[in-house]
């Protein structure tokens, strides 16, 4: 009787343990796929190297630099009418990664904490653009900002701009209202200005013919408009979020981490 309790006990406890063994194998996993790095490896890459890289900074320099030498050269030949130059405002005048290091951490995605971000007016300038910025004002050109930044949140991008020693009108931003293309916006601006550089992270900023395209089509008409990159185009490095990722979906964003870290790597070439 008592050989027979001890050998009932032993098997209790070895099941118990395989149990508890499995349970705690699943909360693991559970806990894995729900933490904050899980799926998102790619995420803080980018960042460190959006943040750290000084490659990135001289990049960004080298866009403004190139923005500015343009402009002189535009301007030395004098024929536009109402110069203008039309910028993007996330990641090409202000940098937004903290943020993205907020959602990253806490494992989010867009929009969870965008707004209160932006309402915090606390972004950086991206190294070249105050610069850029002011020699277009001072040469008379008008600097306009289309930005798919809502209407709502006018007050605060001029407060951050205006904390970084840049001040702009309302008149000045062309925000979205009804649709994330930009192209309606910019034929608004071209019925009253010169257009004569547009500056931007993402290949919407510059023209229509990007919107909502896949990645192979993005790829024939970023060859077919490349007599205007570094001459009226002018591209900054932004490897945290953009067109180039949605088309990598066909613009269905993925439910889960998981199933997007899955599309990233089918979507590499060997």
């Amino acid at each position: 009787m008592h050989r027979y309790f001890l050998k009932s006990l032993l098997l209790f406890f070895v099941l118990f343990s395989s149990c508890s063994t499995t349970s705690s194998l699943k909360k693991t996993e559970t806990d894995q796929s729900n933490s904050s790095l899980y799926g998102r490896s790619y995420d803080i890459l980018a960042l460190a190297y959006f943040q750290r890289a000084q490659e990135v900074k001289a990049l960004q320099y080298q866009a403004y630099n190139l923005a500015t030498d343009r402009l002189k050269e535009i301007l030395k030949k004098g024929n536009n009418l109402n110069p203008a130059v039309v910028l993007d405002i996330d990641e090409t005048v202000l940098d937004n990664s903290p943020a993205s290091v907020q959602s990253a951490l806490r494992s989010t995605y867009y929009p969870t904490g965008w707004n209160e971000w932006v309402d915090q007016a606390r972004a950086k300038i991206i190294p070249g653009a105050k610069e850029f910025i002011q020699f277009a004002i001072a040469k008379k050109v008008k600097v306009l900002f289309v930005s798919n930044r809502e209407t709502k949140q006018l007050a605060a991008t001029i407060k951050n701009l205006s904390d970084l020693g840049l001040t702009f009108q309302e008149s000045d931003f062309f925000l979205r209202e009804d649709t994330s293309s930009k192209e309606k916006r910019r034929q608004i601006i071209k019925s009253k200005f010169t257009t004569v550089l547009l500056i931007g992270d993402n290949l919407n900023d510059f023209t229509g013919v990007f919107d909502k395209k896949l990645s192979d089509e993005r790829t024939q008409l970023t060859v077919e408009n490349k007599e205007e990159f570094g001459r009226k185009f002018i591209v900054l490095p932004n490897p945290l979020y953009g067109d180039w990722e949605g088309a990598l979906y066909d613009y269905k964003f993925p439910k889960t981490a998981k199933e997007r870290e899955e599309i990233l790597k089918k979507s590499l070439n060997e």
